[in-house]
């Protein structure tokens, strides 16, 4: 049965389909997406900054992005808020992370140097520096 091939259309079989080639992330489409997510995200995080309560809509406003597509990468304000948190940190804690990026090509090296860096961290918050 997996084998039969259809009547009138050539010589490939049923269930069996073209292979599926990798998306190009460099379309406009995907570029698009990636800047309608950092806008949200952008926007977010100066209503953190100010310490201002937020819902997805007045971030949407705010970014200049439908409401509708908001939520839809957004659907709730806490996961909003987790994410802008999340982001806010990540570029305070680890401005230079690119930098460490640049020094290896080693993914094991880049691992240690990351947790190094990250055990100090936290030793001087630990000793209030």
């Amino acid at each position: 049965m997996a084998n039969r091939t259809l009547a009138n259309h050539g010589e490939r079989p049923i269930n069996q389909s073209k292979p599926r080639t990798a998306p190009d992330l460099t379309t406009g489409r995907a570029n698009q997406k990636a800047r309608t997510y950092q806008a949200l995200i952008e926007a977010a995080i100066n209503f953190v900054r100010a310490g201002q309560d937020f819902s997805v809509a007045d971030v949407a406003d705010a970014a200049r992005v439908g409401r509708t597509t908001a939520y839809t990468y957004f659907p709730t304000k806490e996961s909003l808020f987790a994410r802008a948190v999340w982001e806010f940190v990540v570029r305070a804690d680890y401005a230079d992370l690119s930098e460490l990026m640049q020094e290896s090509t080693d993914v094991t090296a880049r691992v240690r140097t990351l947790g190094i860096r990250t055990t100090g961290r936290r030793a001087d918050l630990v000793r209030g520096s």
